[in-house]
């Protein structure tokens, strides 16, 4: 649960904070838990809480998401500082559960794989903004990965953040965008962190009873001499049924090799998806993953439900 509170203090300034509530409940697991060590050893981790088998219970966590001022000068200049989402890409201002994305599990590229991270999702700093029907952008300078939890700053660098993207407001090609990403920063081993990347939608209305919509990014992401690169592609049909009922099947193509100095350590997904909606804030959303890293042979399937309420 996100609860999102919009302090309006005049027309032009306001601030936002959003906390978010998580509880993840889970079976009674009987045994001993296993946990991976820095060094790929194994060792054994538990707490029989006074009996003679190992329990585990749900566990929660409280997050406060972002909290920061924006003043609107105009449309084209807005200025925002405190605590907040990264802007990079399509989706990394937006939340998990908003039903303004087709997929139910974000893209490898926006998480935390074999401990690398493209982009930090939250930062504290300052913000230049503003946006157009045709045009849109957001300039940082903030904390970086060089603090904790992004907000103490525990070194001199400043994070630099660019994010700006194109886009056609109207007529048959209306929602379709083409957009830049660039983030540097340093870490607490004062090491650099370079992110460039490219997001786009192509979006064709008037196909049918519906649209269909082509989704796209890319990420080149470098640390010292390692190398990263990270896509996806997905293709989906926006079905409109009677009233505000719609239908959107998809599919999905990602990957994600961590280092493109080494040969067969890509990790890569192919996703079926489909997308059940009552009316515009409601989408009910079904998932099959089907997930294969090279070198380990054995593909993994996934499947997931969520139910995704806007308000």
């Amino acid at each position: 649960m996100a609860p999102f509170l919009e302090f309006n203090i005049t027309k032009r300034a306001r601030v936002l904070v959003e906390t978010e509530f998580k509880y993840a409940p889970e079976f009674e697991i009987f045994g001993e838990i296993e946990a991976e060590k820095e060094n790929d050893e194994w060792e054994e981790e538990f707490d029989t809480k006074g009996g003679e088998e190992v329990k585990i219970e749900g566990f929660g966590e409280i997050d406060l998401a972002y909290a920061f001022f924006e003043y609107n000068f105009v449309d084209l200049l807005k200025i925002r500082a405190g605590k907040y989402l990264n802007p990079f890409g399509l989706i990394l201002e937006r939340r998990d559960a908003s039903p303004s994305y087709p997929y139910l599990f974000r893209p490898v590229m926006y998480e935390k794989v074999k401990g690398i991270r493209i982009m930090p999702p939250y930062n504290a700093g300052i913000q230049l903004r503003g946006e157009l029907p045709y045009f849109a952008y957001a300039d940082q300078v903030a904390n970086g990965r060089g603090s904790v939890a992004n907000v103490i700053d525990a070194n001199q660098d400043k994070a630099i953040g660019i994010h700006l993207f194109g886009r056609i407001p109207s007529g048959i090609l209306a929602d379709s965008l083409l957009g830049f990403d660039f983030y540097t920063d340093k870490d607490f081993k004062n090491v650099r962190h370079n992110t460039f990347g490219g997001h786009s939608i192509l979006s064709i209305s008037e196909i049918g009873p519906g649209k269909i919509q082509l989704w796209g990014e890319a990420a080149y992401y470098t640390k010292e001499k390692q190398k990263v690169l990270t896509w996806y592609a997905l293709l989906s049909y926006i079905w409109y049924l009677k009233e505000e009922w719609s239908l959107t099947p998809f599919v999905m193509y990602e990957t994600f090799d961590p280092d493109l100095n080494k040969k067969d350590d890509s990790i890569s997904n192919i996703v079926l998806g489909l997308n059940v909606s009552p009316f515009s804030q409601l989408i009910f959303k079904l998932e099959f993953r089907n997930q294969n890293e090279e070198g380990v042979g054995k593909a993994r399937q996934i499947f997931g439900f969520g139910v995704a309420y806007s308000f």
